[in-house]
């Protein structure tokens, strides 16, 4: 059992390091990220200035789902404890509002139960403090391809039909 997690493991991070490389490969002007959280994460901001991708922040869930009526996203990141909101009701309001965006809920802890939690309120993965470039690299450019994917899929079947 231990020997095939970490055959699984090692696929996983090939598939990551992956989805990194394309994602640099594609990289254009509109890809966008909100950060929604009050913290300084300056490891995402260096990420998106090296890949090129538009960063934007909001300190509550208001303010994004302002900012998510007039912009669309390819990742919103939410920050778990944010004082005074609720994440769970974030996360499945970001999901409702921005249907196509991968939504990751930013916290320290990143068991099962909360996985999978956010996957049946509408978001898409964890990403774990405290925040290293590596990882966040990874599990956003993941993110990322997810929702060019989706709006690619939404996109044909629109013009088709």
């Amino acid at each position: 059992m231990q020997m095939r997690q970490s055959g699984i493991i090692e696929q996983l991070q090939r598939f990551s390091k992956w989805i990194v490389r394309a994602t640099r490969a594609r990289t254009s002007d509109n890809e966008r990220v909100l950060v929604i959280s009050e913290a300084d994460h300056t490891p995402i901001g260096r990420l998106c200035k090296r890949l090129r991708w538009e960063l934007d922040y909001a300190a509550d869930l208001q303010i994004a789902l302002v900012n998510l009526q007039n912009r669309t996203f390819d990742v919103v990141i939410y920050d778990q404890h944010l004082p005074n909101q609720d994440w769970r009701l974030a996360v499945t309001s970001l999901a409702a509002s921005a249907p196509l965006s991968s939504i990751l809920l930013l916290s320290p802890r990143g068991h099962p139960e909360l996985w999978n939690e956010v996957i049946r309120r509408g978001g898409h993965d964890i990403l774990s403090k405290p925040i290293s470039e590596d990882g966040v690299e990874s599990t956003v450019a993941l993110a990322m391809a997810r929702a060019k994917s989706s709006r690619s899929r939404s996109s044909r079947k629109v013009s088709t039909a």
